[in-house]
């Protein structure tokens, strides 16, 4: 299996019905999975466990009083489970277009080792309009400022992450989570990786 999109929710009711379905709407033809930690709205979760094969529910409680600690400890019990080569990270208050995992497929290889962020695209819930989160600053792509000044990624935010499940097995291996209180593990993963090869920015997705 080429996919496994992870999704970690937590007391998000009022998003996870669209969520889930943003996954089980893909226009991407093979088969994929679905892997949500069981910590929320589990009527809703469990209603579409039961029609579609590809989902699967972890039960994943709260570890930590620390919310940056709590997700990656819920995102290591969750992985574990994945049987992708390449994951997807999703929160459970986040939705993906339906072309995302196309996409991915058109623009990576399995067997190269990436992380991508997409760029961000927000989405209005009153006027139901969508509008950009993040425009690129120029001087982020200067290499001389990234490498004298500061690479910090450009773009943060764990639904936007793709990776390979290689790179989330070396993450965790030497990464401990309570050894971070109040940083989240989109910005961890994203100085990890960056000290490997580049970041990607590709799609709004």
């Amino acid at each position: 299996m080429l996919f496994s999109i992870i999704i970690n929710t937590h007391n998000q009711y009022d998003q996870i019905d669209r969520c889930i379905k943003s996954c089980l709407n893909q226009e991407y033809k093979e088969d994929y999975e679905v892997i949500i930690s069981d910590t929320s709205d589990k009527k809703t979760i469990k209603k579409y466990s039961k029609k579609n094969v590809k989902i699967k529910i972890v039960e994943s409680n709260s570890f930590s009083n620390f919310p940056c600690v709590d997700q990656m400890l819920s995102i290591k019990n969750i992985y574990n489970f994945a049987t992708g080569k390449i994951i997807c990270l999703l929160d459970g208050d986040d939705f993906f277009s339906s072309t995302k995992l196309n996409f991915l497929k058109s623009n990576f290889s399995q067997n190269d080792m990436f992380l991508n962020q997409d760029n961000l695209i927000g989405f209005n819930e009153k006027t139901q309009n969508k509008f950009t989160i993040n425009k690129n600053k120029k001087y982020k792509n200067n290499i001389i400022f990234n490498k004298l000044f500061n690479s910090w990624p450009k773009v943060l935010g764990t639904s936007s992450i793709t990776t390979n499940k290689k790179i989330l097995d070396d993450f965790f291996s030497i990464v401990n989570p309570t050894d971070w209180n109040f940083m989240a593990i989109d910005a961890l993963l994203s100085i990890y990786f960056d000290n490997i090869k580049p970041i990607t920015f590709l799609g709004n997705q």
